[in-house]
């Protein structure tokens, strides 16, 4: 029996190889496009607590500030002007400080050299006038009236300091002071001095 050969052309074979090529594009093309369109998984978002400002800081730090900032603002001595603007750079950010040292350093040391000033506080009381979160900053705020003793009297309240600065000062060897403070990342930094009229101007403003 004589067998028969099977003879493919090549140009009948390189049909057949683009044919098969053809339709393995075709199908890796439809699963592209599938997985393209399938629906993904959507990340679920971390969960967040919101933190509003006064959670951050207690009472006792803002105590313990303006404590310290009143002793600070008082404790003066005539020779050393710049070691009493450095006593304030603790409790203050950057326009606070610049405050002490644009408005109240210059107004005062004058009147203290003058006088010859060298006066020690000490620490009589402090007490919390009140506290809020301002409705515009968003900043959490105290006011804190802080009472000291002084061993050297600063004379009589100055006709050259304006009256459109409110600047505390002692009667005599007492001084009582009244001092703002804002929340500034985690902390509590000095924001101004108050007179008893602005103090009870924000308390009121924060109850409305």
């Amino acid at each position: 029996m004589n067998k028969k050969e099977v003879v493919i052309s090549w140009p009948v074979l390189i049909v057949a190889v683009v044919f098969v090529v053809l339709v393995l594009a075709i199908a890796i093309s439809i699963a592209m496009v599938a997985y393209i369109n399938a629906p993904k998984p959507v990340a679920t978002p971390t969960p967040t607590t919101a933190v509003t400002p006064t959670t951050l800081l207690t009472e006792e730090k803002a105590k313990d500030m303006s404590e310290a900032l009143a002793l600070a603002y008082f404790t003066v001595d005539y020779n050393q002007p710049d070691k009493w603007v450095a006593s304030f750079a603790s409790y203050t950010d950057e326009g606070s400080q610049n405050d002490i040292k644009t408005y109240y350093q210059p107004l005062l040391w004058p009147i203290f050299t003058s006088g010859k000033v060298v006066s020690k506080a000490s620490l009589v009381s402090a007490d919390k006038r009140g506290s809020a979160v301002d409705k515009i900053t968003g900043k959490a705020w105290q006011i804190w009236t802080v009472k000291v003793s002084l061993d050297a009297y600063w004379s009589t309240f100055p006709s050259t300091i304006p009256t459109i600065l409110f600047v505390p000062w002692p009667n005599e060897n007492t001084a009582s002071v009244n001092i703002m403070f804002f929340q500034v990342g985690e902390e509590w930094k000095f924001a101004m001095f108050l007179n008893e009229n602005s103090v009870g101007s924000m308390i009121a403003a924060s109850n409305k």
